[in-house]
This record gives C-alpha cells, sequence and structure tokens, in this order.
C-alpha cells in the first residue's frame, strides 16, 4: 500500500511539474525570445501581405531571428540597403532568418534609416520586410509589405 501511495504522489508531482503554469509575459519584448515568427508568406509579384505587419526590435545588443512560415520552399534572405545599392545575405538555418546585433548596429552607427530585407524562395513566394532604425536608440521595426 506505501508503494501504491509513493507512486502516486510522484505521478502528482510529475504531472504538476510538465503542467503549464500561470505567469507573466516575460521579458523585453513579450516573451523575450528574440524571433518572430513570420506569417504565411505570399508571391512576391503580387500585393504582397495584406496590411502590414509589424514587430520591433527591443535590443540591438542581442541577435534577432525571423521564422519564415512553411509554405516557402528552401529560401534565400538579403538585406539591401537603398542608398548604396549593396546587397548582404542573411545566414538561415533551418526556416530560421539571422539579424545579427553587429548587423544591427553597424546600420544604426551609419546613420541607415531603411533596410529592405527579401525572403523568397524559388517560385518568389515570401516576404519583402523594412528595417527601420532609428539614428539614437536602441530599437528597431520590421514591417512587412
Amino acid at each position: 500500500m506505501k508503494l501504491a501511495v509513493r507512486l502516486v504522489v510522484v505521478l502528482l508531482a510529475a504531472v504538476w511539474l510538465a503542467a503549464p503554469s500561470l505567469g507573466g509575459e516575460g521579458g523585453e519584448n513579450a516573451g523575450g525570445t528574440g524571433v518572430w515568427v513570420l506569417p504565411g508568406g505570399s508571391s512576391l509579384g503580387g500585393n504582397g501581405q495584406s496590411g502590414n505587419l509589424s514587430r520591433e526590435i527591443p535590443n540591438l545588443t542581442k541577435d534577432f531571428k525571423l521564422t519564415v512560415a512553411s509554405n516557402v520552399g528552401a529560401f534565400v534572405a538579403t538585406a539591401c540597403e537603398a542608398g548604396s545599392g549593396v546587397i548582404v545575405p542573411l545566414a538561415s538555418s533551418g526556416r530560421d532568418v539571422l539579424l545579427p546585433a553587429a548587423m544591427l548596429r553597424g546600420f544604426r552607427d551609419e546613420n541607415v534609416a531603411h533596410v529592405d530585407i527579401v525572403i523568397a524562395d524559388s517560385e518568389m513566394v515570401g516576404y519583402r520586410i523594412r528595417l527601420s532604425i532609428p539614428a539614437a536608440g536602441e530599437t528597431a521595426t520590421l514591417t512587412i509589405y
């Protein structure tokens, strides 16, 4: 009988530890994850996404990831600063595109106000994203257009 009671107590403790709990929204960006899970990609030849979706990068001292939706095939991600026209490839791993903190701070330090990011597969399905960086401050905004 003691064994059965102990097993029940251990089982209840395991269920209690595994169950989700109520809590706050976390760190500086409502979870502090530094990740934006993008909505489904759209044809880049068409009108793009309906409406503009935005996310703030709350801290330019941390890398930020964009997670690409599964309806986008194998993709390539690039960033282009309109003033110079220089295209920079962005690192990707699996479904994630990395925006390194060093790159974000570099754009800010060089007073680059806008950077266009394109994520597209071979069928031209993906995203056009505008990265807006204020001249002073530690934040930036990503907007899908």
